[in-house]
């Protein structure tokens, strides 16, 4: 079971280093309204969310197989929220410029 959650483990790790760069970089350039912090807290909570449901699979022994692509699904749409984030701010940069 361990070898079947490494791969969503990583992807996890990956996503999360991946965010916190992001919340770092927004903090350091002043671009954090509070819409924007909205949104990463709701991207924050769904990483735990997922965090959780690997620990519960990895506690519990829940067959791998049923909840692989929910998983997968769940990790994907962090990536999805992160750059809705991004499109958001590059969408903001452009109107304060033009």
């Amino acid at each position: 079971m361990a070898d079947d959650l490494a791969a969503p483990r990583r992807s996890l790790a990956q996503f999360s280093s991946l965010l916190d760069a992001h919340i770092r970089d927004f903090r350091e350039h002043g671009e954090f309204p509070e819409s924007h912090q909205r949104l990463i807290n709701e991207i924050q909570n769904r990483r735990q969310q997922v965090a959780r449901k690997l620990e519960r699979v990895e506690r519990e022994g829940t067959t791998w197989e049923l909840l692989t692509v929910e998983i997968d699904r769940d990790i994907q749409g962090l990536f999805d929220q992160l750059s809705l984030l991004n499109e958001r701010i590059d969408a903001e940069q452009m109107k304060s410029r033009g």
